[in-house]
């Protein structure tokens, strides 16, 4: 089947080493909706423990309530469990979740989708890191990219 995927891309950051104090990481969701049109759903949980309650009343400087959402998050791996949980409730014609950056048509890490795809898809996007991207070797990159794009997109980069 020549099916060209629905994808969302989990975009994970953090202000970390670039502004004093920056701890927590943040996770965003890029997608398409069913008419095409650009969505961003920016990822949430809400706040568990009194000792975080009471740690971000501190840090923030205003008063947080036990069950009230954030978007801050202690480590990226909550965000990835989070959003290989909920991507299909934002996008439910979604096929795919990646880890990486929407504008990015370079290999990026397959978190959830059909098992072969991800088996694939992970396989060309490791070795890609492992040749250090187009720094390490472009010819070989530009090879992992047409696979990608055939792979994911059914077409061949121009």
């Amino acid at each position: 089947m020549n099916k060209k995927y629905n994808i969302v891309v989990l975009e994970i950051s953090s202000w970390q080493g670039q502004c004093l104090d920056a701890e927590h990481y943040y996770g965003k969701l890029y997608f398409r909706d069913i008419n095409g049109e650009f969505q961003v759903y920016e990822l949430n949980r809400f706040i568990t423990s009194e000792e975080e309650l009471k740690y971000l009343r501190k840090k923030e400087g205003f008063k947080r309530y036990p069950t009230e959402p954030t978007n801050k998050f202690n480590k990226p791996s909550e965000i990835i469990e989070l959003a290989k949980q909920t991507f299909k409730n934002h996008s439910p014609d979604a096929d795919i979740l990646l880890e990486g950056i929407y504008a990015v048509a370079s290999p990026q890490q397959i978190l959830a989708g059909p098992k072969k795809i991800m088996i694939e898809g992970n396989k060309i996007f490791n070795e890609s890191e492992e040749i250090g991207g187009f720094e390490g070797d472009e010819d070989r990159m530009e090879q992992l990219c047409d696979m990608w794009d055939k792979l994911m997109y059914k077409r061949k980069r121009d």
